[in-house]
């Protein structure tokens, strides 16, 4: 006689990744390494090696072909072969897994790492406008290693808290709430410059803070963008642009957030009235169409 069943022990669960990410955290990922990694301090590197304005606009074109042929690359790659590991998996069918572990070790020691502690030095660069000693190049220590002397610095010192900061912060599911708390960071600053709180009141700021926050899908930010188009505030006025945002801010409120997607929904259609039928197809177009900016 079978025992019953609720004596059975429960099916354990197949072993594999965890799917925890979604299509927004995704995106913010790769909004942050876009304008962190490249907006930030890579044009004033290529500034310096080249003779004119136009010489860098020329090369940022260029790296942008490039980059989106090999986004396309990946995307195709990614279809053929949906599977976990990413370059691994592709260079290890193509060439081998020799290939494929070769790759995988030059990545982990000098490719990625190359660009993290890049990231980190430029990060400690820029909180020294805040904190002198962050990018203080002061040697505390210098370990004598042959042919490349370790030297540690405050810079330095900043920059691997900084990493270890991070890395621990994304050892744990609440990593992916820090892209969020960034747009939400950004939003806040808007209002501010908006409404003169603390700082000066400058409508073009807020639009550009808005703007960023909006482009990690934050409805409040995409809503108050909205009103900025509507009363021509930093921007020229446009109803065609401020009825986009306000559908595209409808669209992302939660259920918890109806009485916010009210106020948003109530300024659309009010918006609505006074538009005509083609504006209003053109604002609707939009909104099908709209990505975030990278």
């Amino acid at each position: 006689m079978p025992p019953p069943l609720h004596n059975a022990a429960p099916p354990a669960e197949p072993a594999g990744l965890v799917r925890r990410l979604g299509p927004l955290d995704a995106a913010a990922i790769v909004i942050s390494n876009v304008i962190g990694g490249g907006i930030f301090f890579v044009p004033i590197i290529v500034a310096g090696l080249v003779p004119s304005g136009w010489a860098l606009l020329g090369v940022w074109l260029f790296g942008g072909v490039l980059a989106f042929a090999g986004a396309m690359a990946y995307a195709e790659l990614a279809t053929l072969r949906p599977r976990a590991g990413g370059e691994y998996v592709y260079l290890r069918d193509a060439y081998g897994r020799l290939a494929a572990f070769l790759s995988g070790w030059t990545s982990f020691v000098a490719g990625f790492s190359g660009a993290i502690a890049a990231g980190a030095v430029a990060l400690a660069e820029y909180i020294g406008r805040f904190a002198p000693f962050a990018s203080d190049h002061t040697p505390l220590l210098t370990i004598p290693i042959p042919y490349v002397p370790m030297v540690v610095t405050p810079q330095a010192l900043m920059a691997i808290l900084s990493i270890a900061l991070l890395s621990a912060i994304h050892l744990h599911t609440t990593g992916r709430l820090v892209h969020n708390l960034l747009a939400n960071a950004q939003h806040n600053l808007a209002n501010r410059f908006e409404s003169g709180q603390g700082v000066a009141q400058n409508y073009a700021e807020a639009v550009k803070w808005y703007r960023l926050a909006a482009n990690q899908k934050h409805p409040m930010a995409q809503a108050n963008l909205g009103v900025m188009y509507e009363r021509g505030h930093g921007v020229r006025q446009d109803f065609v642009q401020a009825q986009m945002w306000f559908i595209l801010s409808a669209s992302l409120f939660l259920a918890s957030e109806a009485k916010s997607r009210g106020l948003v929904v109530r300024n659309r259609d009010q918006l609505a009235r006074i538009m005509t039928p083609e504006q209003l197809a053109a604002a609707r177009q939009l909104a099908r169409e709209w990505r975030p900016a990278k």
